[in-house]
């Protein structure tokens, strides 16, 4: 069974720049915030997804919305 978070687009597109392995700074600089905003944005994406780190997170983030992550 699959359940379905939702997450802030915000949320969501700072989860994929970090799949995708940007860093804090870099995103921020392109989404027109700071990093601690970025890294705000991340631990509650975290929060949402019951997920104990920002990494795992991501790792779940990955596996339930980016194919072209799971295809490869």
């Amino acid at each position: 069974m699959r359940f379905v978070v939702k997450l802030t687009p915000r949320q969501s597109q700072v989860l994929e720049r970090l799949a995708r392995g940007q860093k804090y700074a870099e995103m921020a600089k392109d989404m027109g915030c700071s990093a601690v905003r970025a890294r705000g944005h991340a631990a509650a994406a975290a929060k949402r997804l019951q997920a104990p780190t920002v990494c795992r997170a991501v790792v779940l983030y990955a596996a339930m919305y980016m194919d072209d992550i799971k295809s490869s």
